[in-house]
Order: C-alpha cells, then sequence, then structure tokens
C-alpha cells in the first residue's frame, strides 16, 4: 500500500472556460476542458488537503445530453496497468454537514458521500487502469443535484493509499458475464412479454449467466456509469465477458450514448484490455437483428459499420466472435415481414395492463420472449458452430 499526497507535483487543473460547440452535422459536441500544472484548487493545512470545485450542469436544447463541468484540481499518477483499491480519507471540518462524491479516471465511484460536522471517513474505491494512468476527483455536493447555477465547495482530503490487487485465481467453473444494452437484459415479470436474449440464453448452454446488460446502454455509457469496473471486479480467469453494443451508440440523437463509428473501437477497448489482464475471454457478438427490411422485403444486417468495426477488432487482437447481426438477420429473411413481427414488441391495444403497452406498441427493436428465446438459441448454435479454436470447448450446448 503506497501514500499519495495532493500536491503541485502530483495534481493538475482542469477547466472548461470555451462553451459548448454544440449540434454539428446532426452530432453534439460538449465543452473541451483544459489543464495546467498549478494545481490553484488545492491548500493544505493541519494535515488536511482542501481541494476546490466549482460545478455546473448543462443539457442541450433537446434534453437527452446532460454534462456536469467540473472545475477543479485532479491527483494524477502513473501507475502499471491492473486493477488497484483506493483507500481515501476524508474529513469535514466544518459544523455544516459535507455532501461530495469521488472519481476515478472520470467515473464516478460514489454518487452521495456525507460527512457529518467533525466526521473522518475512509472510503475505498475499486478502480481498473487500464492505459498505465490514474486521475482520482474530489468533488463536493452530488452529481445528480448540480443545476445550470454553478456551485462552489470544497472537500478535505486526509491521505490517498493505493493497493495494486493481486492476481485473481480462476473460478472452479466458468462463468459468462454479458455486457449489453435492453436487447440483451433481463427484464421483471411485470414487463412481459419483452425479453432479453440473454435471459433466455440459461436454456442453451451448462455455464451460469451473469446478465449485467441494461437498457439504453451504449460501448460510452457502459463505462462511463462504472459498470464495466463492476464486472471486472467480479470477473475471473477462465470467465467469458460477451459484449454486444451498437443499437444505442448509433443514436446520434442522445449525445451522452452515442459513439460514431469511427470511435467504436476506442470505446470497446476498455472491455478487451481488462479482460486480457484477468485472463478471461472476451467475445464480441455483432448487434442483434432489428426488424428492418427493403421495399422489396429484404432484411438488412444492422448496423453494419459497427459490425465491421468488431470484426476489425476480433481479427487485430486475436479475439472470437460470434456474428450473430448476420445470424438472426438470415433467420429473418425466412420469414415475412409481416409474419416477423411476432418475434418483436408488436403489441395490439388493450392486451397488457403495463401503461407502456396498454394503448399497443410498435417496436422494431426489442424482443418479446418467443424472438428472445429463438436468438439465444441461435447464439447457442453459433457457439456449438465456432471452430477458429477451442475457445468455447467447455460450454456445452442445448439445442
Amino acid at each position: 500500500m503506497t501514500h499519495y499526497p495532493l500536491n503541485n507535483d502530483t495534481c493538475i487543473d482542469i477547466s472548461y472556460p470555451t462553451p459548448a460547440p454544440g449540434w454539428i452535422d446532426g452530432v453534439y459536441t460538449p465543452r473541451s476542458s483544459t489543464s495546467s500544472s498549478t494545481a490553484s484548487h488545492l491548500v493544505s493545512s493541519n494535515g488536511l488537503t482542501a481541494v476546490h470545485s466549482r460545478i455546473w450542469k448543462e443539457t442541450e436544447e433537446t434534453g437527452f445530453g446532460i454534462y456536469l463541468y467540473e472545475d477543479t484540481s485532479l491527483l494524477s499518477l502513473a501507475l502499471s496497468s491492473g486493477f488497484y483499491n483506493v483507500h481515501v480519507t476524508l474529513v469535514n471540518p466544518d459544523n455544516i454537514e459535507l455532501k461530495c462524491y469521488l472519481k476515478a479516471n472520470g467515473i464516478v465511484k460514489t454518487d452521495d458521500l456525507t460527512l457529518f460536522p467533525g466526521q473522518e471517513r475512509t472510503v475505498t474505491l475499486f478502480t481498473s487502469v487500464l492505459d498505465d494512468s490514474l486521475t482520482l476527483g474530489f468533488l463536493h455536493g452530488n452529481p445528480e443535484d448540480h443545476t445550470e447555477q454553478p456551485k462552489e465547495g470544497t472537500v478535505y482530503v486526509k491521505s490517498i493509499m493505493i493497493t495494486q490487487l493481486p492476481e485473481k485465481q480462476p473460478a472452479e467453473r466458468p462463468r459468462i458475464f454479458l455486457a449489453s444494452d435492453s436487447t440483451v437484459q433481463n427484464y421483471e415479470p411485470k414487463d412481459k412479454p419483452q425479453t432479453g436474449w440473454g435471459q433466455q440464453l440459461p436454456n442453451y448452454v451448462n455455464l451460469e449467466i451473469i446478465n449485467r446488460a441494461i437498457g439504453g446502454r451504449s460501448s460510452r455509457s457502459f463505462v462511463v456509469e462504472n459498470r464495466l469496473d463492476k464486472i471486472f471486479e467480479d470477473l475471473m480467469p477462465n470467465d467469458y465477458l460477451f459484449v454486444q453494443f451498437a443499437h444505442n451508440d448509433a443514436t446520434k440523437e442522445r449525445p451522452n450514448r452515442y459513439v460514431a463509428p469511427n470511435e467504436f473501437s476506442e470505446f470497446l477497448m476498455p472491455f478487451i484490455r481488462g479482460c486480457e489482464l484477468i485472463g478471461a475471454t472476451c467475445v464480441l457478438v455483432t448487434p442483434v437483428a432489428r426488424r428492418n427490411y427493403d421495399e422489396h422485403g429484404e432484411f438488412k444486417i444492422s448496423f453494419p459499420e459497427y459490425r465491421k468495426i468488431m470484426f476489425d477488432l476480433a481479427e487485430a487482437h486475436n479475439l472470437p466472435i460470434l456474428d450473430l447481426g448476420k445470424a438472426t438477420t438470415e433467420f429473418l429473411r425466412t420469414q415475412e415481414p409481416e409474419a416477423s413481427k411476432e418475434y418483436y414488441m408488436w403489441l395490439p391495444a388493450g392486451i397488457y395492463d403495463h401503461d407502456r403497452y396498454r394503448d399497443g406498441l410498435k417496436d422494431d427493436t426489442h424482443l418479446n420472449e418467443k424472438g428472445a428465446d429463438i436468438y439465444a438459441s441461435i447464439l447457442a448454435q453459433l457457439i456449438r458452430d465456432y471452430d477458429e479454436d477451442d475457445v468455447f470447448d467447455c460450454i456445452n450446448i442445448r439445442l
């Protein structure tokens, strides 16, 4: 365990002085940060380092892009790639309660810390270091509470200790983790008939499925929301991490999700690099087919640009790839367009009590239970048919 002080030698100032460029060619561009080595937001006294921050929120005009800007000083460290526990001891020397949050490499790790007057508290953060560097932020308030009006405040840090975690031992039996979006996630009974293919996958494989997919996420937002690090906390050598993104990455009108095709490989690399460090197998899964077809009734592979990038990454890093996008599209091609509705969330009005379904639904993306089950069986068939190497030999398929 190593102690890391906050001072001018270890900290950098971050600020956002220039307004956001906004919407350019259908894509929203937020403010860009500037940095300097002055660490002007730090004041040390009585064994504490006071970290000052000025924080405000900006929401672009559609309401789907929300950005929190933090003028502050960050602890910046060169660390070897790996996984770490960061122990931060905070103190509240004031006579009113202090709310704060901590970030590692731009990811909020604790979003609602409260210290009462005079309280000292140590918080431990798990974080991955995938590019030999770590930045830590100590911000006042709660991210959810900040508004367009800038607020200034101070967090008092007593000490920072960092421990690199030892190599993990393999689990007794490999498991399959899923990182993806609403087409894969598990749903509550109240959400029926909506179902993700990951929810049905246990019907076809002999390994435990740990489904961390969640609706509305892209390769960008899944990482930013700390969801990937939470997988890395649990992932063991010889486990599998199946990664399917693109449905939300391709949504330009949702800036917090959008990933341009030429940036997609950059956002998938943390999934790949983390698996390499742990000794797990990262499996790329091309995005499951949407119900989209041309004027001749011919179904087209969804998100072809993103699919190609996944193939390029798989080749460059010698990764297994399961072409679920192509296989599910080929299945749809055996159906007439009208008949294909029975696999997706096309629902008549008045059948379901769920508020979202009461007036009926016409959804060409999300799967019902029948569609999810068929597509899970198709993925299982791809695993069985994979013949590039023996990477899936420990997975028994039931079809």
